[in-house]
């Protein structure tokens, strides 16, 4: 019988093997896990000469602070490093059918200016977008922040989007934007990266983060003009293959007929969703234009529009019966227009819910109302690219492009004449020297003795093969010798232009033999 296979989870975190660059250290130090030098060293195993030059570097670049906790009289304090915020701002924005929200915070989380405009997302993408950018220079003017200082730009849109390319795909809500190219329209203006991602991807990030950060399976369910879904596994944004899981506005409702405007009939969207609601009560004879009217009716009793509301929220719990039982999530949030009504959409989404899912599918499910409300798309967009601008390796490249952090030494520079080994010798840092290579072969030597023949390069030369040597000068010249004086104890060598080979058992350091084609590349 074959053991059972084991179900234990796979860390998500970095191996202490791979904590070598700067932007692992700043993780470490950005997610609370280390909070000194010390703290560094223990975690990773680097040596402590190691981790200060990865400290040294985010101090330089503008990454971390490191100052004392107190001063203590004859004793020596630790010094804490803390993420430094102030130099390093993201922007959120969250564009919804008839509205646009623009976020301002640090990359510490900080929210520092919000600004929410009516805006119809029909407009097309050019007045959308200028609408956009003259807000965020608003907002950084009124911060006091420079342009300079922001470093990207999550953005927010009710669409399928393609989010390697950051393009949309066919949105039934935007018409005009198909493959609009909205990151270099932010590019050419604030000369950042920006992210783009599906709104609802976006709130269920926001609302993951920021009130249920020990949730590791949620969806978030918007039901606004449209409905989508967006969801966290296992603590993380699943986009699917190309991005569009979620995308349940579009799932066939029952038998209803109604057409839906991406060219099917009877989607969640047509029956369910706060424009369709819109519409029936204006063919009932009251007036609603939007999600957000037919929020406003409810709140002041209009009795056809709860009765809506709450069938429409039993459709809603349907759809997501199914989802339950296939994904058996922690938590259910519901935001959007109708969210704010939210003791008659939850009431039916509930009655459908625990009607036909499975009861250890629903024996702990939460199903909540959003409590970031209005702002979680921008919220969301924001911490999206604040994930983008902390990443490892988006750190390790701002700093290469800056100063590397493992730079080669800056030896004197190899002449074209110089012996190859000893320009590859002058290329190669201590810190990058390749693993030991073979062992040593035996071969025969000259006269018949037999000696150890290494296939590895060597730099050095050992005490032993010193003392064996017999004294004889120097030939190579006084300007491209390695030694202070034109004397050394190594055989005689010929001019470097005139390469001779020299036994292994006696290499010269002055001209050691080029590196062996086994071993490993430098």
């Amino acid at each position: 019988m074959s053991a059972a296979p084991s179900t234990a989870p796979t860390p998500r975190g970095p191996t202490a093997a791979a904590l070598a660059s700067p932007g692992q250290v700043l993780a470490l130090v950005t997610e609370g896990t280390a909070e000194t030098r010390a703290d560094i060293a223990r975690l990773t195993g680097l040596a402590r000469s190691t981790v200060s030059q990865r400290v040294e570097a985010l101090i330089a670049h503008g990454f971390l602070d490191e100052r004392a906790e107190g001063e203590t009289p004859g004793a020596r304090m630790p010094r804490k490093l803390t993420l430094r915020t102030r130099d390093h701002l993201v922007a959120g924005v969250g564009l919804g059918a008839t509205h646009c929200r623009v976020s301002l915070l640090d990359i510490g989380g900080e929210e520092l200016a919000t600004q929410e405009d009516p805006l119809l997302i029909g407009e097309g993408p050019d007045a959308v977008l200028e609408h956009v950018a003259r807000t965020l220079h608003a907002l950084l003017a009124g911060v006091a922040r420079p342009a300079s200082s922001l470093r990207a730009i999550g953005v927010g849109v009710p669409g399928p989007v393609e989010f390697r390319t950051g393009r949309l795909v066919d949105p039934p809500l935007m018409p005009g934007w198909h493959q609009y190219p909205i990151p270099r329209f932010f590019a050419d203006r604030f000369g950042v990266n920006t992210l783009v991602d599906n709104d609802v991807n976006m709130m269920a990030l926001g609302e993951q983060r920021r009130i249920f950060p020990g949730v590791g399976h949620l969806l978030f369910v918007k039901v606004g003009t449209g409905i989508g879904c967006g969801v966290i596994a296992d603590g993380r944004l699943h986009r699917g293959a190309q991005g569009s899981a979620g995308d349940i506005g579009h799932i066939r409702v029952g038998v209803d007929s109604t057409p839906c405007r991406c060219g099917n009939a009877g989607c969640l969207e047509a029956v369910a969703g706060g424009a369709a609601l819109a519409r029936r009560l204006g063919g009932a004879g009251t007036v609603a234009a939007s999600g957000s009217d037919v929020g406003r009716l409810v709140r002041s009793g209009n009795h056809e529009a709860v009765r809506m509301v709450r069938e429409a929220g039993r459709c809603v719990g349907d759809v997501l019966s199914g989802l339950i039982n296939f994904f058996n999530p922690e938590a259910i949030v519901l935001g959007g227009a109708l969210a704010g009504v939210r003791d008659q959409l939850i009431a039916g989404v509930r009655e459908a819910v625990y009607l036909r899912s499975h009861p250890l599918a629903t024996q702990h499910l939460m199903i909540e109302p959003s409590r970031t409300k209005g702002n979680a798309a921008a919220l969301g967009a924001a911490l999206l690219a604040t994930d983008h601008v902390l990443s490892p390796a988006r750190v390790d490249a701002v700093l290469a492009r800056a100063a590397p952090w493992a730079p080669a030494p800056a030896a004197r520079p190899a002449s074209a004449s110089a012996p190859a080994g000893e320009r590859a010798r002058t290329a190669v840092p201590r810190s990058v020297m390749p693993a030991p290579g073979p062992r040593p072969l035996r071969s025969p030597a000259v006269g018949g003795a037999s000696r150890e023949q290494d296939t590895r390069p060597s730099l050095t030369v050992s005490s032993r093969q010193q003392r064996g040597a017999r004294m004889a000068p120097c030939r190579i010249p006084a300007a491209d010798s390695p030694h202070r004086s034109t004397r050394c104890r190594h055989p005689p060598a010929v001019p470097p232009t005139v390469p001779r080979a020299v036994p292994r058992a006696v290499p010269h350091v002055c001209s050691p033999p080029p590196p062996s084609p086994r071993s490993p590349p430098w």
